[in-house]
Protein backbone atom coordinates (compact mmCIF):
# COMPACT_ATOMS: atom_id res chain seq x y z
CA UNK A 1 0.00 0.00 0.00
CA UNK A 2 1.55 3.10 -0.79
CA UNK A 3 1.17 5.99 1.89
CA UNK A 4 -1.65 8.19 -0.04
CA UNK A 5 -4.03 4.73 0.19
CA UNK A 6 -3.34 4.68 4.23
CA UNK A 7 -4.14 7.80 4.97
CA UNK A 8 -7.45 7.88 2.61
CA UNK A 9 -8.44 4.30 4.59
CA UNK A 10 -8.56 6.36 7.65
CA UNK A 11 -11.63 8.39 6.22
CA UNK A 12 -14.21 6.54 8.41
CA UNK A 13 -18.35 7.52 9.06
CA UNK A 14 -18.04 10.97 10.84
CA UNK A 15 -14.55 12.12 9.03
CA UNK A 16 -14.21 15.54 8.47
CA UNK A 17 -12.43 16.79 5.39
CA UNK A 18 -11.27 20.15 4.98
CA UNK A 19 -9.75 22.28 2.13
CA UNK A 20 -6.09 23.36 2.82
CA UNK A 21 -6.77 26.43 1.41
CA UNK A 22 -10.14 27.42 4.15
CA UNK A 23 -8.49 30.12 6.58
CA UNK A 24 -9.22 28.93 10.36
CA UNK A 25 -9.24 30.67 13.26
CA UNK A 26 -5.56 30.17 14.99
CA UNK A 27 -7.14 28.12 17.87
CA UNK A 28 -9.02 25.57 15.45
CA UNK A 29 -6.19 24.92 12.60
CA UNK A 30 -4.15 22.64 14.75
CA UNK A 31 -6.02 19.60 14.40
CA UNK A 32 -5.62 19.42 10.82
CA UNK A 33 -4.05 15.80 9.28
CA UNK A 34 -2.94 16.40 5.73
CA UNK A 35 -4.52 13.15 3.26
CA UNK A 36 -3.08 14.85 0.19
CA UNK A 37 -4.64 16.39 -2.91
CA UNK A 38 -4.96 19.63 -1.10
CA UNK A 39 -7.06 18.19 1.75
CA UNK A 40 -6.83 17.50 5.93
CA UNK A 41 -8.63 15.42 8.03
CA UNK A 42 -9.83 16.95 11.76
CA UNK A 43 -8.65 14.52 14.53
CA UNK A 44 -11.12 15.63 16.84
CA UNK A 45 -14.49 16.75 15.05
CA UNK A 46 -15.93 18.31 18.64
CA UNK A 47 -12.90 19.81 19.88
CA UNK A 48 -12.70 21.63 16.67
CA UNK A 49 -16.06 22.59 16.15
CA UNK A 50 -16.01 23.96 19.73
CA UNK A 51 -12.96 25.92 18.82
CA UNK A 52 -14.75 27.63 15.82
CA UNK A 53 -17.86 28.09 17.79
CA UNK A 54 -15.50 29.82 20.76
CA UNK A 55 -13.72 31.92 17.93
CA UNK A 56 -17.36 33.12 16.55
CA UNK A 57 -16.84 31.36 13.38
CA UNK A 58 -19.66 29.27 11.12
CA UNK A 59 -20.05 25.86 9.42
CA UNK A 60 -22.29 26.08 7.25
CA UNK A 61 -24.52 22.15 6.42
CA UNK A 62 -25.05 22.21 2.91
CA UNK A 63 -28.24 20.85 2.10
CA UNK A 64 -28.98 17.71 0.08
CA UNK A 65 -26.76 14.16 0.79
CA UNK A 66 -23.71 13.38 -1.75
CA UNK A 67 -23.32 10.24 -2.38
CA UNK A 68 -20.46 8.29 -4.74
CA UNK A 69 -20.00 4.49 -5.77
CA UNK A 70 -17.06 2.83 -7.15
CA UNK A 71 -16.53 -0.77 -8.03
CA UNK A 72 -13.16 -2.16 -7.70
CA UNK A 73 -11.38 -5.49 -6.18
CA UNK A 74 -9.15 -3.08 -3.87
CA UNK A 75 -11.29 -1.32 -0.94
CA UNK A 76 -8.89 0.77 0.36
CA UNK A 77 -7.97 2.38 -3.40
CA UNK A 78 -11.91 1.92 -4.46
CA UNK A 79 -12.30 4.30 -1.02
CA UNK A 80 -9.94 6.73 -2.02
CA UNK A 81 -11.25 7.22 -5.34
CA UNK A 82 -14.99 7.69 -3.92
CA UNK A 83 -14.06 10.25 -1.39
CA UNK A 84 -12.26 11.85 -4.15
CA UNK A 85 -15.29 11.83 -6.02
CA UNK A 86 -17.20 13.49 -3.42
CA UNK A 87 -14.52 16.26 -2.66
CA UNK A 88 -15.11 17.14 -6.55
CA UNK A 89 -18.42 17.88 -5.76
CA UNK A 90 -17.92 19.81 -2.62
CA UNK A 91 -15.52 22.11 -4.82
CA UNK A 92 -18.44 22.15 -7.39
CA UNK A 93 -20.91 23.51 -4.80
CA UNK A 94 -18.16 26.20 -3.20
CA UNK A 95 -17.56 24.41 -0.26
CA UNK A 96 -15.15 23.65 1.45
CA UNK A 97 -15.47 20.91 3.67
CA UNK A 98 -17.09 17.52 3.58
CA UNK A 99 -18.99 15.13 6.29
CA UNK A 100 -18.64 12.24 5.88
CA UNK A 101 -21.72 10.23 7.11
CA UNK A 102 -21.50 6.55 5.92
CA UNK A 103 -19.26 4.10 4.32
CA UNK A 104 -20.94 1.19 2.87
CA UNK A 105 -19.38 -2.25 1.14
CA UNK A 106 -21.15 -4.39 -1.25
CA UNK A 107 -21.12 -7.08 -3.46
CA UNK A 108 -22.92 -7.56 -6.70
CA UNK A 109 -22.35 -10.87 -8.86
CA UNK A 110 -19.06 -11.23 -6.93
CA UNK A 111 -17.72 -7.85 -8.09
CA UNK A 112 -16.80 -5.54 -4.76
CA UNK A 113 -18.18 -1.92 -3.98
CA UNK A 114 -17.94 0.94 -2.21
CA UNK A 115 -20.23 3.83 -1.58
CA UNK A 116 -19.57 7.08 0.64
CA UNK A 117 -22.00 9.28 1.49
CA UNK A 118 -21.46 12.42 3.25
CA UNK A 119 -22.73 16.41 3.31
CA UNK A 120 -20.57 19.49 2.19
CA UNK A 121 -20.27 22.15 4.71
CA UNK A 122 -18.34 25.36 4.83
CA UNK A 123 -16.64 26.97 7.11
CA UNK A 124 -16.02 31.14 7.26
CA UNK A 125 -15.98 34.19 9.83
CA UNK A 126 -18.95 35.76 8.69
CA UNK A 127 -22.60 34.56 9.57
CA UNK A 128 -23.91 34.56 6.04
CA UNK A 129 -23.61 32.16 3.77
CA UNK A 130 -20.55 33.98 1.08
CA UNK A 131 -19.24 31.82 -2.28
CA UNK A 132 -16.04 31.42 -2.79
CA UNK A 133 -15.88 32.46 -6.27
CA UNK A 134 -17.01 35.30 -7.81
CA UNK A 135 -20.89 34.66 -9.54
CA UNK A 136 -21.72 35.07 -13.28
CA UNK A 137 -22.68 38.55 -13.95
Amino acid sequence: MNSQTNKASKVTAGTLLIADATLLPDSANSDRISVGHGWGRIGDKAAFEKNLDAAGWTSFYLAGTIRKNVIGFDAPRSLETAVKRLLATVVSAQGNCLEVDRITTQSFCGIPSVTVTGHSRHIQRQSAFLKTQDSPK
